[in-house]
């Protein structure tokens, strides 16, 4: 698992145990006033997920590193393929 994806699932992780803690203390006190803690759920999660979409776009693209590797995989197996065939 590459450590951009382990960062995404970190911070989703991360900001459901905030709602969590935060629905569970307003439960208890029966006190709204953590609400706006809950703020700051969004604006943690957008960037880190549009980062890790941008990279991961960027990977899988024509020129991208995922991208190339199988490419040239399948080329290596389409010519086995071939070399098989002939001989």
């Amino acid at each position: 698992m590459s450590t951009s994806k382990l960062l995404l699932w970190g911070v989703i992780f991360l900001c459901l145990e905030i709602v969590i803690y935060c629905e569970f203390i307003m439960y208890s006190l029966k006190d709204t006033s953590a609400l706006y803690v809950l703020i700051g759920i969004p604006a943690a999660l957008i960037p880190v997920i549009l980062g890790y979409f941008y990279k991961s776009k960027n990977e899988n693209t024509e020129g991208g590193i995922v991208y190339e590797t199988v490419m040239h995989e399948i080329k290596n197996q389409n010519e086995t393929i071939d070399n098989d065939s002939v001989g």
